[in-house]
């Protein structure tokens, strides 16, 4: 690595705040022989050292940045230990029987993204520099996994994203490595889905469309129930019309008789949830006017309804 990328004087905001990318129009010129996907040091206008990153000029995104100090070696042991310090953050955090093991960025390993699914890994690469350390990261990555007793029996490769063709690259989608059953269990928050993850949707899409059928499938049952249930109340204040009036009577009398100043808003009310609880606890079986009175009050009249009505 010979290249030295030179900012202009007052770019590189994004970067000096703690970004990993440097846009094109933030360079002022670049020293040294390179190739697009080598690695290249990178310099403020003044000379002052801002870290390694790996360029690609055919990209908006000019550099994406693998370290910040100018001494660091990128090698084989550099990228294990960004995997297992990827590793070590999603054991304390999340359930890492399956979840997002490498997020770009996030994890200081710009422009790849590795899912695990059950015994299975998906990865994406978007970036010319991280695809030729795509191979590196994998192995890296078993390695860590299988320190833990976890085998991974297969890859799968999803970079078929349009953005590597502004990269220089062709859309990739295939097997790394030995093919395998693509069809995968998992488990997420109790509930488990089988998910393809050679289908034509990425994989995290397919288990939000299966968690919303499965949301959707439920809704649809509260709704029958909740039709059921409407279909028993009217068919309980048909009957009864006066059901209304029958509590009211009885209320007043049990307050000296001064009906004027009863809610009776608050009584239908009282009726329509009372009935809705007689129809749950039996069942849907149609409710006695009797049961409804008896219920309506019987926490402000304990011993108003003992009579039968």
């Amino acid at each position: 690595m010979s290249a030295n990328v030179i900012l202009k004087k007052g770019e590189g905001r994004t970067l000096k705040a703690g970004g990993a990318w440097i846009y094109d129009n933030e360079i002022d010129k670049i020293e040294g022989e390179f190739e697009n996907g080598d690695m290249v040091f990178v310099s403020d206008f003044d000379g002052y050292p801002m870290g390694q990153g790996f360029i690609n000029t055919r990209s908006k995104i000019t550099v994406r940045m693998m370290t910040r100090k100018k001494d660091t070696v990128v090698d084989d042991a550099f990228i294990e230990m960004r995997v297992r310090d990827a590793w070590e953050y999603r054991k304390t955090t999340v359930d890492t029987s399956s979840c997002r093991l490498i997020f770009g960025e996030a994890d200081f390993l710009p422009g790849i993204v590795i899912d695990k699914f059950s015994d299975v890994l998906v990865v994406e690469s978007l970036a010319l520099g991280i695809d030729r350390f795509k191979p590196v990261i994998l192995d890296k990555l078993k390695k860590v996994l299988a320190e833990d007793g976890i085998s991974i029996r297969g890859v799968y490769e999803r970079s078929d994203a349009k953005v590597r063709l502004q990269e220089g690259m062709e859309r990739v989608k295939g097997f790394i490595g030995e093919p395998f059953d693509t069809k995968v269990e998992i488990v997420e928050n109790g509930v488990r889905y089988m998910v393809d993850v050679q289908d034509g949707l990425p994989v995290v899409r397919e288990v939000r469309r299966q968690r919303q059928k499965a949301l959707a499938h439920g809704l649809e049952v509260a709704v029958r129930v909740q039709k059921m249930l409407h279909a028993q109340l009217k068919h309980v204040l048909r009957e009864h019309v006066n059901i209304r009036e029958i509590i009211v009577e009885r209320l007043a009398a049990a307050t000296n008789g001064v009906r004027d100043h009863l809610d009776r808003d608050a009584v239908d009310r009282v009726v329509v949830e009372q009935v809705h609880i007689c129809i749950r606890e039996r069942r849907a079986r149609p409710v006695l006017l009797h049961e409804v009175c008896l219920r309506s009050c019987a926490g402000q009249t304990p011993a108003l309804f003992f009579l039968a009505l």
